[in-house]
């Protein structure tokens, strides 16, 4: 269900993240995974219609499916070279579905649109490894390292800069975000305990509801579960 966008090379140079690779662990059935994310988000696009915000959208394999069901997608990202490789193969699809999709550089930490979309999306598991990525090149963290020699405080401050870094995201999430609208997050709870009560805390404190789905409908509830699933968040 992938694209005609992505030539057989670009998939197997993807490491992954055009094929079915990163699934793999995770499910016995990784393609039935891969399409089941897919037709999940396409219900939800169909649920809540566009324009669609695909954050982290890497080398654009979400904004091309949409755009090919008729949506209207931006796909954000911070790498200058994944979007220009979104680009190019935006270029190879006929100019109607190019036309319904856009490419944006910036922060996923913050970030603020004119327009406001009914639904925001972030999937590939680049949530959480996004912002534990970029807590270990904080110049705090890197001072820990420095000054204590123990171990779990300076998996303190990695976890502080991250769950800082999220939440910047999730308040440009919700500024960008229609009343009412939706957003789903994939993979919410990748490292364990701390982001069940993180994420009830940012539904408190940013006015939206929780439940956790996996990409087949099957609702799991507002409890810790481990991934593959999606949190679904809408707007009061």
């Amino acid at each position: 269900m992938l694209s005609s966008a992505y030539s057989k090379r670009e998939v197997n140079a993807s490491q992954g993240y055009l094929g079915n690779d990163y699934v793999r662990g995770l499910t016995k059935q990784p393609q039935e995974r891969r399409d089941g994310e897919f037709v999940f988000l396409l219900s939800k696009a169909k649920e809540c219609g566009g324009p669609v915000l695909d954050l982290a959208t890497g080398g654009g394999r979400i904004p091309t499916i949409l755009a090919e069901a008729g949506f209207e997608c931006v796909g954000f990202d911070a790498s200058f070279p994944m979007l220009e490789f979104a680009k190019h193969a935006v270029q190879k699809l006929p100019v109607r579905v190019r036309k319904k999709i856009s490419f944006v550089q910036g922060d996923m930490c913050d970030f603020d649109f004119f327009e406001r979309f009914p639904l925001i999306i972030n999937t590939f598991q680049s949530f959480w490894y996004n912002f534990h990525r970029a807590a270990t090149e904080n110049p705090e963290y890197k001072m820990a390292l420095k000054n204590y020699n123990s171990e779990n405080r300076t998996e303190q401050v990695s976890k502080r800069v991250m769950c800082n870094q999220a939440e910047g995201c999730i308040y440009s999430v919700m500024r960008s975000l229609r009343s009412g609208g939706n957003f789903i997050i994939d993979s919410p709870y990748r490292f364990g305990q701390i982001e069940h009560t993180w994420w009830k805390n940012m539904a408190e404190k940013y006015h939206f509801s929780i439940t956790i789905s996996d990409y087949f409908f099957r609702e799991i509830g507002t409890g810790f579960d481990p991934y593959p699933c999606v949190l679904i968040g809408k707007k009061f």
